[in-house]
Order: structure tokens, then sequence, then C-alpha cells
């Protein structure tokens, strides 16, 4: 019995895959500093999900800028990790959810540790109008000043 030799061509990468430059999540475009969340976390613009809360401030830096903060009521170490993760893969992969001129601040809830990919995707996805409102908002407001990160 003869088998094939013939083997199929590699496929080009794809916009998500961690080949393409979009798909990457370099340092500049993390929140790092514990003054950079304290500052989005307070002078922001809301936006409600079930298990998440979005706050979003005007950016200097191109791009849209990501953190995530998870406290201890969502879950032990290693349940607060894999949300980061997740809610983390999630940005890198559709940075088209987030406005390119701000900083966001995900912050889990209490119950954000059961969810799965599609399910942290799709939550993002249906906020997608509460987010644009928020951003024509900060839009409004100005370009960025001293306040912004």
């Amino acid at each position: 019995m003869s088998v094939p030799t013939e083997i199929a061509p590699p496929e080009p990468p794809l916009a998500s895959s961690p080949e393409s430059p979009d798909a990457r999540f370099p340092r500049a475009q993390r929140l790092l500093r514990r003054g950079e969340f304290v500052r989005v976390q307070q002078q922001g613009r809301r936006v409600h999900t079930a298990h998440f809360v979005l706050l979003m401030l005007r950016s200097q830096r191109p791009g849209p800028i990501f953190g995530v903060t998870v406290g201890k009521r969502v879950g032990s170490a290693v349940q607060r990790n894999r949300v980061k993760r997740l809610a983390r893969e999630v940005f890198r992969r559709n940075k088209r959810l987030f406005p390119r001129d701000c900083a966001v601040v995900l912050v889990a809830r209490p119950g954000a540790d059961r969810l799965d990919y599609a399910s942290v995707l799709g939550e993002l996805e249906r906020a997608q109008a509460a987010i644009e409102r928020a951003h024509k908002q900060l839009r409004a407001e100005g370009p960025p000043g001293n306040g912004s990160v």
C-alpha cells in the first residue's frame, strides 16, 4: 500500500495568529504601573457587563492600551491568573473591540473565573455599543491632557 507523499502547502497566517504583528501584546500596549491603573480607574468612563467592568481613559500612546485587575473575591490565585490570561488573550486577538486612542482597564467581577474564551469574547462583543458611547464621550471632552495615560 502506498502512502501519498504530497504535502499540503502551509496556510498563510491569520490576523489573530501569533506570527502576525497585529496579534502581539508588546509592552507599549500594556498598563504596567500602579499609577496608570489608578488614573484610569479614577478618571475613566465605566462600562458594565455581567462579569466585568471596563474603565476607559484617553491615552497619549498610540494603539489601545490594556490592563487587567482581578480581586480576591473572584477566586484563588490560580483562578485569578486564569481570568487575567483569558482577558489578555481576548485583547490580543480582538484589538478591534477596543478604541485605539484609549487605555482600558478590565476589572473582573465574581463569577468571571467560570468563563471560557468564547464567553469573555461574547460578553465584550455585546458591550460594544456601550464601549463606543463611552469612547464618544471621552473624545467630546477634548484631546488627552495631563490626566491621560
